[in-house]
């Protein structure tokens, strides 16, 4: 890696907080938030103690003002996450996905919220702002030159610098329930659906980061971005995976953490295909969420299209959070007709942006076969 890119790889990181220390009153506030008894108590339009302590925080640091709401911090719903992760998911060996699970020692809510995605086992970048964010791109590398002689002058080469321009884009999901479904299921109606719009959420942010199609308020994804490589993987091999790897040059390196994101069915189909002929290993190795693509880390993901694959060094992807957690209203009786009928809604918004600072270190990989 040249030092330029050396140098683009040390601002991202500073950009990022990378080595920064956590906030251990504010994490102990989140391990206290339970969004459960968020959205239970938002159906009676009350709110307290550490819900609301943590929730009137994030509105203040980002200036929101939303009646029947309450923001929940990504640290709690990442602690969440991980509290219910079973111990074959946190402790398996490197195949089966151990060396991928994300800590929250040094955690910020860009980071919490990247560790509960694909993106964060792979290692991309998490940054917070509130406001627009410019982060550096280099365009063109400087070049080097031996010298001849003693006296032989250096040739001059220039590098050419631009900017990664995050705007906040934003994802949500609305659903209604009967104030007597909420009333009278067991477990509880309000639980259910507002784990399933997380859960959607989240889902929407991954797909988004590789396929979004920056337009109608999406953000633009990894596929389809000016200077990523592209190759075919029409009968996929060993020889794709060199191709792949090949194509991203000096964005190759062990700190920049290369790796695979693939469609769910691709993974399946690698780990049936053998890596040699007559071998007995296969392509893809482990179960078929989280594993290894001949040799490097590599997940799964419906967020990737399908007969699909990206090889990248992921810490040139940014994930930038604008919110600092899930903002969740609970809006009853909204329009007059539900008031009568006793209907309550529901709506959740997360504000983000993706984009990479070198497309360069990417290969999409197409076509799958």
């Amino acid at each position: 890696m040249s030092a330029t890119q050396r140098a683009l790889l040390d601002r991202i990181e500073t950009l990022a907080g990378y080595g920064r220390e956590a906030d251990s009153r504010w994490l102990q506030l989140c391990r206290q938030v339970d969004p459960q008894r968020i959205i239970r108590n938002l159906t009676q339009e009350h709110i307290s103690g550490p819900d609301k302590e943590a929730s009137d925080e994030l509105d203040r640091r980002h200036r929101r003002t939303e009646g029947n709401s309450a923001t929940i911090p990504w640290e709690c719903l990442a602690l969440r996450s991980h509290r219910h992760s079973t111990r074959a998911d946190v402790v398996g060996t490197s195949t089966a996905g151990g060396y991928l699970v994300p800590t929250l020692n040094t955690e910020s809510a860009a980071q919490a919220l990247l560790s509960m995605l694909i993106l964060g086992q792979l290692g991309c970048t998490a940054v917070n702002s509130s406001a627009n964010l410019n982060m550096p791109k280099v365009s063109t590398s400087a070049s080097t030159y031996w010298l001849s002689t003693e006296t032989t002058s250096l040739t001059e080469s220039d590098q050419a610098f631009g900017q990664l321009a995050l705007t906040p884009h934003t994802v949500g999901g609305y659903t209604e329930m009967s104030r007597l479904l909420v009333l009278q299921s067991s477990p509880d109606a309000g639980d259910v659906v507002a784990t399933d719009l997380v859960r959607k959420v989240k889902r929407a942010i991954e797909s988004a980061a590789f396929n979004g199609s920056g337009v109608a308020g999406q953000p633009h994804g990894l596929l389809g971005l000016t200077g990523i490589n592209t190759t075919s993987g029409s009968t996929f091999a060993l020889s794709t995976v060199a191709t792949a790897v090949g194509d991203i040059g000096d964005a190759l390196d062990t700190d920049t953490n290369p790796g695979w994101a693939a469609a769910r069915s691709v993974a399946i189909l690698l780990r049936q295909r053998q890596e040699f002929t007559n071998g007995t290993r296969t392509i893809w190795e482990g179960p078929a969420t989280y594993g290894t693509l001949s040799s490097y880390n590599a997940a799964a993901s419906s967020g990737v299209p399908s007969a699909t694959a990206i090889f990248g060094a992921w810490r040139f992807l940014t994930l930038c959070d604008f919110g600092g957690g899930l903002v969740v209203s609970v809006n009853p009786f909204t329009p007059a007709s539900n008031f009568q009928q006793g209907i309550i809604g529901m709506r959740c918004f997360a504000v983000i942006d993706v984009g990479a600072v070198w497309p360069g270190a990417f290969t999409s990989v197409t076509s799958v076969s």
